[in-house]
């Protein structure tokens, strides 16, 4: 029977330390956000830099915790909407500080008030649709949860990747990758399914040719282990689905299978050779 890997659920000590200046970071990105929310009325544009707060805030959240050497799936999404919702309300005081700059004595309640009326314009010119009312409750609304999002996903996420705590290390080594072109569907769904690692090792061991055709199927194997000793090592697999896009150029749709399946160092030795067997995707010869 396989076992999936699960997070001790400890907290490293340099987690809070790291939260404090991961959230400095976080105040910057919400006054370059603002900054740049200022210059750029336009709603289209702003759901971009939206966006990108909310990586910017996910990558914040990553890099405390990852140091931090957090294993707790609860502490890293409470760290990662605390980062979120400071940048949030943040945000909102450099929006009213800037207010202030231009109609000095305007209350908090009259700012609120004014940017609801005003809204966001939709185009770039003056005489363009705008929302206002509602809608620019619904798009701060959209804006926090887009922060939020970002931070518990990266949390949650982070405390959860493979860690050897008898080395007090992150087990995110690459010991070995490799891809096998699948040609049979009963193949795929046996991996699917697979209850053990022998079913999830059964697959034929074939030559990726690129660039593959439309319908080809690969199947992707990721080992990772710890760097210092052979206490952790996870398997993931990886099914990569060869398509075209609507302009009829090569694309491709991916689906983790398993993640972070956990062996025992003669399973890892057994998926190194497979991969190794594998071998490297090849470019087509070209037609003649």
């Amino acid at each position: 029977m396989m076992v999936k890997y699960e997070p001790s659920h400890r907290v490293g000590p340099m987690t809070t330390v790291m939260a404090v200046p991961m959230i400095v970071v976080a105040v910057g990105a919400a006054w370059i956000y603002q900054w740049l929310i200022e210059r750029i009325p336009l709603l289209y544009l702003d759901a971009l830099l939206v966006i990108g707060l909310g990586f910017a805030l996910g990558g914040a959240t990553a890099l405390a915790l990852w140091v931090g050497k957090c294993r707790s799936p609860i502490v890293g999404a409470l760290v990662g909407v605390l980062i979120a919702c400071v940048a949030v309300a943040v945000s909102h005081y450099f929006a009213y500080q800037h207010s202030l700059a231009k109609s000095p004595g305007v209350t908090w309640s009259q700012y609120v008030d004014a940017r609801v009326q005003v809204g966001w314009k939709l185009g770039r010119r003056s005489s363009g649709r705008s929302v206002s009312g509602f809608f620019v409750y619904l798009c701060w609304a959209i804006e926090a949860g887009a922060c939020i999002v970002g931070g518990l996903i990266a949390g949650v996420s982070v405390a959860r990747s493979p860690f050897c705590e008898h080395c007090n290390r992150w087990a995110n080594k690459a010991e070995a990758e490799g891809t096998t072109r699948v040609a049979e569907e009963t193949v795929v769904s046996n991996v699917s399914a697979a209850e053990d690692t022998v079913q999830l090792l059964d697959v034929p061991a074939q030559t990726a040719v690129m660039p593959a055709p439309p319908g080809a199927r690969d199947l992707r194997y990721v080992l990772k282990g710890c760097p210092a000793c052979e206490e952790v090592a996870t398997l993931s697999v990886e099914l990569i689905e060869h398509v075209t896009d609507k302009k009829g150029k090569p694309d491709t749709n991916t689906k983790w299978l398993h993640s972070n399946v956990l062996l025992n160092a003669a399973e890892a030795v057994i998926v190194k050779d497979l991969v190794a067997r594998f071998g490297q995707p090849v470019e087509a010869a070209p037609k003649t």
